[in-house]
Parts: C-alpha cells; sequence; structure tokens
C-alpha cells in the first residue's frame, strides 16, 4: 500500500504538468493563471510523497517552461525564408530555372515548391504564416500546422485561406484555369463563382474554368497540366472551336461595322460583366483603352466600370482599377457598387503599404455598408493595420468588436490573440 500513495501522486502530478505545459504551447495560458498553476505545482512536488519525483518534475517543468518563453518571445517576429533554385536570385521570388523546381524554405518548417514554368511571389509574412501570389503555372504547398497559423494563397481572382495542410495548386491567367488539390487538413477557396468561399476536405479537388463559368468539386486524382487542347488531335475528334470575336471597332458608338450591302449586322461582344465573369478580363481593358479610359470612366454605365475595375484587379492594372473604383464613388456613391469600391481601394493601399490610408478607406466602408459583403473582411484587415500602425492596445478594441461579430470569421484566430494578450 506504501507504493501506491507515490504511484499515485506522480501520475496526478505529471497529469498536472502535462496540462500546464499543453495550455502554454497553444499559448492558451493567462500569464496570472500561469503563475498559480506554478505555484500550486512547486507546492505539490515539495510535498513528502512526492519528494521521490522532484528532480524529474522539476526537470520537466524547466523543459516545459523553456519552450513556453521560446514561443512567447519568438511569436511577434516574422517568419524567415529562403528560396533555392530560382533564377530570380535572392528575391521574393519562385521562378525555376530548367527542370528544377524553386523552393521557398520557412523557418516554421513549411515548403513551397514551384514547378518550372510557373512563377510565384512571397508577398509578405508575419510570425503567423505568410502571403504567396501565384501568378502562373503550378505549385505544391505543405503548410505546418501551428496554433494560430494564418497564411493564404492568391493566384488571379482567386485566394486559398489556409492554417496547416498540404496542396496542390494551378493557375492559368490566360485560360482562366484553376485548380486546387488537397491532400491532408482542409482550405477555403474564394473568388468567381465562388463569392462566398468553397471549402475542401482531404482527398478533394476544385477545378475552376472562368471561360465557361464553371466550377466543380471531385475526388482526387493526380493534378494534370492545365494547358491548351493538344493541337495534333483531328477535326472530326476535337471540339468545335468558339468563333473568333469580332473586331473591337464593332462596339464602339458608331454604328454597325461596315459590310457588303444585303450583309448581316456584325454582333456586339458580350457585355463586360459577362466578359469578366468568363475570364475574359484583357479583352474588357483593351476595349475600355480603345475607347480612352477617361471617356469611359465619365459616362460608362454603372455595371461597366464595376466589371472594369474587377477585370484591372485581376490582371494588375492597378491604375486602371483605382481609376475604376474612384469613378464608382464619384458617381454612384450610394449603389452596392459604389460602397464595395472603398473597400477594393482599402486593399490597394494597404499592399502599397500605405495602411492610414487603408484604415480610413475601410472605416468608410464600415460606415457606408454595416451590413455589406465585405464587413468581416474589411474589420479584420482594419484591425491588422492598426496593430501594425498603432499597436496591439490599439487593435484589442476592434478584435473584441470582430469576434463578438464574426466569432467564426476569417480573422478571428488573429482576433482572439488580440483580445487574450492582456
Amino acid at each position: 500500500m506504501k507504493q501506491d500513495v507515490p504511484s499515485l501522486e506522480k501520475d496526478e502530478l505529471l497529469s498536472a504538468l502535462g496540462t500546464v505545459a499543453r495550455r502554454a504551447w497553444n499559448d492558451e495560458l493567462p500569464p496570472a493563471e500561469g503563475a498559480r498553476s506554478r505555484a500550486a505545482l512547486v507546492a505539490r512536488i515539495g510535498s513528502p510523497p512526492a519528494r521521490r519525483f522532484r528532480m524529474v518534475l522539476l526537470s520537466a517543468a524547466l523543459v516545459a517552461a523553456l519552450l513556453a518563453v521560446a514561443l512567447l518571445v519568438g511569436s511577434s517576429a516574422p517568419l524567415a525564408y529562403r528560396i533555392e533554385g530560382s533564377s530570380a536570385g535572392t528575391g521574393s521570388y519562385l521562378q525555376p530555372t530548367g527542370r528544377v523546381p524553386a523552393t521557398a524554405r520557412f523557418t516554421d518548417g513549411t515548403e513551397i515548391h514551384v514547378d518550372p514554368g510557373g512563377r510565384a511571389r512571397v508577398v509578405d509574412t508575419d510570425a503567423l504564416g505568410a502571403r504567396i501570389s501565384l501568378e502562373q503555372g503550378r505549385a505544391r504547398f505543405s503548410v505546418v500546422h501551428r496554433p494560430k497559423a494564418r497564411w493564404s494563397v492568391e493566384a488571379g481572382p482567386f485566394s486559398i485561406a489556409v492554417t496547416g495542410t498540404e496542396f496542390d495548386a494551378e493557375w492559368s491567367a490566360p485560360d482562366g484555369a484553376f485548380a486546387v488539390e488537397l491532400r491532408t487538413g482542409s482550405v477555403t477557396v474564394r473568388g468567381p463563382l465562388a463569392p462566398d468561399g468553397v471549402g475542401l476536405r482531404e482527398g478533394q479537388r476544385l477545378v475552376v474554368d472562368l471561360q465557361r463559368s464553371r466550377l466543380r468539386i471531385e475526388a482526387m486524382s493526380p493534378l494534370k497540366a492545365i494547358e491548351a487542347p493538344a493541337a495534333s488531335a483531328s477535326a472530326a475528334d476535337a471540339p468545335a472551336a468558339p468563333s473568333a470575336p469580332p473586331p473591337l471597332a464593332a462596339t464602339v458608338p458608331g454604328g454597325p461595322t461596315p459590310g457588303a450591302v444585303g450583309s448581316a449586322e456584325a454582333p456586339s461582344l458580350p457585355s463586360f460583366r459577362q466578359r469578366v465573369a468568363s475570364g475574359d478580363f484583357d479583352s474588357v481593358i483593351a476595349e475600355a483603352e480603345a475607347r480612352g479610359l477617361s471617356a469611359v470612366l465619365a459616362s460608362a454605365p454603372l455595371p461597366d466600370i464595376a466589371a472594369l475595375a474587377d477585370a484591372a484587379r485581376y490582371t494588375g492594372r492597378l491604375d486602371t482599377a483605382r481609376g475604376a473604383l474612384l469613378a464608382l464613388r464619384r458617381r454612384f456613391p450610394s449603389s452596392t457598387d459604389g460602397r464595395n469600391a472603398a473597400f477594393f481601394l482599402g486593399r490597394l493601399a494597404e499592399d502599397r503599404g500605405a495602411l492610414a490610408e487603408a484604415i480610413g478607406l475601410y472605416e468608410r466602408y464600415l460606415a457606408d455598408a454595416p451590413h455589406g459583403a465585405f464587413v468581416a473582411e474589411a474589420l479584420g484587415r482594419k484591425m491588422i493595420a492598426v496593430r501594425k500602425t498603432s499597436g496591439t492596445k490599439a487593435a484589442r478594441v476592434l478584435a473584441g468588436d470582430y469576434l463578438r461579430r464574426f466569432p467564426r470569421g476569417p480573422y478571428a484566430s488573429a482576433a482572439r490573440e488580440l483580445d487574450t494578450d492582456r
């Protein structure tokens, strides 16, 4: 019976120590509670039944404390990374040379591999993750799961929200073709045809064809390269090729395209919005430039300007996008697109590092559209920007508001970190 007492005491102490260590590792232990837990453990370790285990437990407690301190010290430092095998040198671009993939290795163990022919960029990093832009081609992502990890991947008009998972992504800008294949974990994909987000589970593949406005989720199979139909296919086997669009002049005000007497009037191009929905961004911008951007922004109807803003954002024509968004704000301030323009202008300002301007634009959107489609993202982005410009204390009020309104929103983990960091 005498041996049962220390054995039970040891189990209880080890269990208590394990709980404290686990909560410290997950950053769930407030400082005051941590101090009380440590004091209670020290008192129990000093009791007579536990003396024979004192050195073992103190050693384990020291290891747990060191781990917790290491996490707290390193929690505010942005992740570092190095890029290997890129023709872009030592910058943030991953652009493979020859047949060897380019690789980014992050200090948390995350790795990104971009296949030959592809191009990606590390846009920015913080302590919780990084934002990656896949500009073209295929990439493989192995993101290490950590408490509160927050990673995102942007590919054209699409974004992938990631915590810790392994997946492949592929984007072909000329074809408007996008695919995600999820091996482990879970991701949420947002973009055209999926404005509210589509969640993927392990073993699923998402395929989007913007040109045909099609989105499907299927069982995972090896991710194939996105490419045009093989040129060697016979005319009998190949699908009928779409007819070439009429020249831009056919849609310019001034009447139908001239032709032979008795010929049918040349068909006009689809509307700007129809073309953006189908992924034909370039023709929208080309037509607007042919007609004169200033004239289009001053006189075109609201749907055309909104579509032009989207096409310009999706293709990186940021000056054109900003001009179109400002035109929406100036000419149609009370419309949904006019209100949304404040949010997208905030995104553009944030991307170029103008955080004070971005905060003001997010505040304008939140005031103009308190129940709008981008409220959760605007409030979350404002919170992060305020933290960067004014510190944790200033952002904490926004964090509490965010958690009350959007407890499962995309910035909930960041808000919880700020709300509990007291």
